[in-house]
């Protein structure tokens, strides 16, 4: 489950509505995304202590032979697009894991992009 927590209150968040998505994952073999599914699983499990996780430190700068490489060419190999999709299933595969998790966009300075933080929430203390 994916919450958006706003003014101490979670809302539930459900399916990607993106129609980007769904035309890239039409061109995105379904072995290639179970494998990219289960990378991204596994980081978070090991790398993320399955407690946190920040989108843009996933992936590296190089997907050349990575379980990623497949995004790159599901898009036309237009790497911006790819650093989107590679966000958009990294939010379905959190849409998907057990036990809630909310998100939010940290920079470090104004002005910086900086992937999504996923991370665990724990909802008894929180207005749902």
């Amino acid at each position: 489950m994916l919450f958006k927590v706003q003014d101490g209150t979670l809302e539930e968040v459900g399916r990607i509505h993106d129609s980007l998505y769904r035309q890239w994952m039409a061109d995105l073999p379904q072995a290639d995304f179970e494998i990219i599914r289960d990378a991204l699983n596994e980081f978070i499990n090991t790398n993320g202590h399955g407690e946190i996780i920040t989108t843009s430190w996933i992936p590296g700068s190089d997907w050349t032979n990575t379980p990623y490489q497949p995004l790159y060419q599901a898009v036309g190999q237009d790497w911006d697009m790819a650093r989107f999709f590679f966000g958009l299933i990294v939010w379905n595969v959190m849409l998907n894991r057990p036990g809630p998790w909310s998100f939010g966009r940290y920079p470090r300075y104004d002005g910086q992009i900086i992937g999504l933080t996923y991370f665990r929430i724990h909802i008894a203390s929180m207005a749902v």
